[in-house]
């Protein structure tokens, strides 16, 4: 009877280590997926915001684009980039422009100055940490002679996932932990009346 016992109870244990360790790497990806998302839609519409209103301003003084991407990037939480048809950067809310690399190479840039919107993840060059980017075209007269450029470190959602991923755990063990009461005690209940009956 035993043997009836020990079978029914790791049947139980491995279908529900199975579901407890899958399910919370399902939602893990699915969050992480969602965030990702959302941070591309928040920049873009930031960037699209942000191109309605600083293409007036190009050709202007450098100086005074670059203090209202600063302020602009302050507010937003983002960081925001103006860059020219050469890759020149005009306008930057975390570094000097002035200091800057040419950005005519980057791919979200040349995705942009193609009449699209751009998206790349990478380490950035200048601050040495790994950004998303998102890069979109300033139309001017039907012609595209900067693009705007806001980016996020990958730092905060990789927090914010950190703990989501503690949550989870938490929860996956409290479950496991459950279940693996509930299997016994099906397993003895299953077991017992067949006991009882050889006895």
């Amino acid at each position: 009877m035993k043997t009836i016992f020990r079978r029914s109870f790791t049947g139980f244990i491995a279908v529900i280590v199975i579901l407890a360790v899958l399910a919370p790497l399902l939602i893990y990806n699915t969050m992480r997926s969602r965030l990702d998302s959302m941070a591309v839609a928040n920049l873009t519409r930031s960037a699209e915001s942000l191109e309605y209103l600083l293409t007036p301003k190009l050709g202007e003084d450098p100086s005074d684009l670059d203090s209202l991407v600063d302020g602009m990037g302050e507010r937003l939480g983002f960081r925001v980039t103006v860059i020219s048809r050469d890759g020149t950067v005009l306008a930057d809310s975390e570094e000097n422009p002035d200091s800057m690399e040419n950005h005519r190479t980057r791919p979200e840039v040349i995705c942009a100055f193609n009449g699209r919107t751009g998206i790349s993840s990478r380490e950035s060059a200048t601050l040495e940490r790994e950004m998303l980017y998102v890069a979109v075209p300033m139309w001017r007269d039907g012609s595209i002679p900067a693009v705007i450029r806001t980016s996020l470190f990958f730092s905060r959602q990789r927090s914010i996932l950190r703990d989501i991923a503690v949550d989870i755990s938490i929860v996956s063990a409290a479950v496991l932990l459950a279940g693996l009461a509930m299997a016994w005690l099906i397993s003895r209940s299953i077991s017992r009346p067949i006991r009882n009956m050889a006895d």
